[in-house]
């Protein structure tokens, strides 16, 4: 517990800096996480350390972030170029595997087309409005879950993560919802059509989708018998394993932003 909590002082100071810098250094801050994240998947699944036998999946995540930055137009071209090479790029390998090829191509979507989002959420007039919430909505969520899990779990959520149970995700939901209703009395300046529905149903999503980020990383890790995808973070593991839920929720509030502002 002691480790984790320094950790997480640390991470929080990192993001917080970056906050203040402003948006070209959080950008930077969201890439380093989505290509770290690339790296320890594909690491998982070609079972090397070595970064240079490893390119395709975090070339193919530099692609799209580059898109999203610096043409934001062309995003999901590249994004669906990018996929069709890391498929075809499998085929050519000397024992090309099916599974290992869908979860690249997942590992494209999960961890860069997603955070590929939230860059894009972010670079928006009225980008910090909705993510920033949406970060801290998934922070309070997992803290939540993580808290009453440990006081009062006694009933097994899902065996894709045997730890997690039902009264820790109820806790992490309202934990959720709690910090992005109340980003609605932070949003002042904030132009959002209809804004009080928009953070107060919006709350409602933010409270669940974190979690399902979270799952969709164990499931992977089920299936190859690890534990965490990196050490990077002592006490928290890899990048996956600290910011999965994340990614789930930058996609989540782009797709929720677009339909309350049209980006």
């Amino acid at each position: 517990m002691k480790q984790r909590i320094i950790t997480a002082s640390w991470i929080i100071a990192i993001i917080v800096g970056a906050y203040f810098l402003g948006k070209t250094a959080l950008t930077v801050l969201l890439a380093v996480i989505s290509l770290g994240a690339a790296y320890e998947l594909s690491r998982l699944l070609t079972e090397s350390n070595n970064p240079v036998k490893n390119p395709a999946l975090i070339l193919a995540n530099l692609a799209v972030l580059t898109a999203a930055y610096f043409a934001p137009r062309y995003l999901f071209d590249v994004y669906a170029a990018a996929t069709l090479i890391l498929f075809s790029a499998e085929m050519m390998v000397k024992e090309p595997h099916a599974d290992r090829c869908a979860i690249m191509v997942w590992g494209l979507t999960y961890t860069g087309l997603f955070m590929a989002l939230g860059i894009r959420l972010l670079l928006h007039e009225q980008g910090y409005y909705v993510i920033i919430p949406a970060a801290l909505s998934c922070a309070s969520c997992d803290n939540a879950a993580y808290l009453v899990g440990c006081a009062f779990g006694k009933h097994k959520l899902t065996p894709i993560s045997p730890h997690k149970t039902v009264e820790g995700a109820i806790g992490g939901f309202f934990g959720g919802y709690i910090v992005f209703a109340a980003s609605y009395f932070f949003a002042g300046q904030a132009d959002i059509p209809n804004k009080m529905l928009f953070y107060f149903a919006g709350a409602v999503i933010f409270g669940i989708i974190g979690q399902f980020g979270d799952l969709a990383a164990s499931i992977v890790k089920r299936k190859y018998g690890v534990k965490d995808y990196g050490t990077v973070f002592p006490g928290h593991g890899g990048f996956l394993d600290r910011f999965d839920s994340y990614l789930f929720a930058f996609a989540a509030a782009y797709v929720y932003a677009d339909i309350f502002m049209g980006l």
